[in-house]
Formats: structure tokens, sequence, C-alpha cells
């Protein structure tokens, strides 16, 4: 992050270093929810037919 030596400079900094947190937490956020949705997914799918469980990972 490069800081500047005025008062405008530094807050401009600042909340660009929030919005980078931000963006950062929603990623994360979205990424563990679509991870959420395909194990559900692939539960489902092993609980409705018995024969696909062997070729599906195993989850945790």
């Amino acid at each position: 992050m490069v800081r500047s030596e005025n008062s405008t400079g530094v807050a401009k900094s600042a909340s660009a270093k929030i919005c980078l947190i931000d963006v950062s937490a929603i990623l994360r956020a979205a990424s563990e929810q679509i991870n959420s949705c395909f194990r559900e997914k692939l539960r489902k799918k092993r609980l409705n037919n018995p024969l696909s469980a062997r070729w599906t990972l195993p989850l945790v």
C-alpha cells in the first residue's frame, strides 16, 4: 500500500484497505455457501441412489 503525505491520501488508502477486507470476506462466505450446497447435493444423491455411493468421495 502506498502512503501519501497528506491526510486525504491516508484516508483514501485506509478506505481502500477496508474495501479489500470486505471483498475478501464476501468471497470467503460465498465459497463456503457454494461448498455447503455442493456437499448437500452429493449427500442427497448418495441417499437416493445407494449404488452411486461407491463413485462419490466420502464427505467429512
